[in-house]
């Protein structure tokens, strides 16, 4: 199934942060007025508004009429929609991922390797994994551990709840390519990079069946 991600550059114009601040619900109002930075309220308030932008068409509405429920984890839903959708943002990026499958995931991290990645592996990642990063060469471990989180968080995202521990999820076998990772009782989603900066790590989970063909994911720069 087609899957769309808009990789929008940040800081984002005035006029799209500006704009999309007369979009927001009284929600989306609240958690911006909990956040701490400005820079972090205009990244928020960015993808919103090109996830509105995204979304009406399919809602048959105007951009200003899109309205979210949201999940048992805050993850943002539209009972009836045709698309699933999902957001993220880091630093100089946001994605908006917006799919035709029934649920999506999508997850962007800037690439820090001066953190204590060894140490933290031990609380975030699946033992097969923890095994995969100590046998990683010490100066390429930075990339490999943000390459192997975001496709963890993406698969978090993807299931919409808290009820799995991130560590729990073992996606080693989709680093080397796309692949479909099967959680128990949740079912199946296939696990991919989407490329747009050397200096970050992102990927994006979009939900299939275990023999569904891989899906196309097409991947815009907004221009807004």
């Amino acid at each position: 199934m087609r899957t769309d991600v808009w990789v929008i550059t940040l800081p984002a114009s005035k006029t799209l942060v500006q704009t999309g601040l007369q979009w927001l619900d009284p929600d989306e109002h609240a958690r911006l007025r909990r956040m701490p930075s400005e820079s972090n309220r205009d990244r928020f308030v960015a993808c919103r508004t090109v996830l509105r932008y995204c979304l009406a068409p399919h809602l048959n509405c105007s951009e200003a009429n899109v309205r979210f429920t949201y999940g048992a984890s805050g993850k943002p839903e539209i009972p009836g929609c045709s698309r699933s959708f999902n957001i993220s943002h880091s630093g100089d990026y946001g994605l908006v991922a917006i799919s035709l499958a029934p649920a999506v995931g999508v997850d962007i991290e800037h690439v820090n390797a001066r953190r204590n990645l060894a140490a933290l592996t031990r609380h975030v990642f699946h033992p097969n994994e923890i095994v995969a990063f100590d046998r990683v060469e010490p100066k390429l471990r930075g990339k490999f551990f943000y390459d192997l989180w975001v496709r963890k968080e993406a698969v978090t995202k993807w299931l919409g709840d808290s009820i799995f521990r991130v560590k729990d999820i073992n996606v080693l076998d989709t680093m080397s390519s796309p692949r479909v990772i099967t959680v128990n009782g949740r079912g199946s989603a296939w696990v991919m990079p989407v490329k747009v900066s050397s200096q970050y790590a992102s990927a994006v989970a979009i939900d299939t069946f275990i023999d569904s063909p891989c899906p196309t994911v097409t991947i815009h720069e907004w221009n807004g």
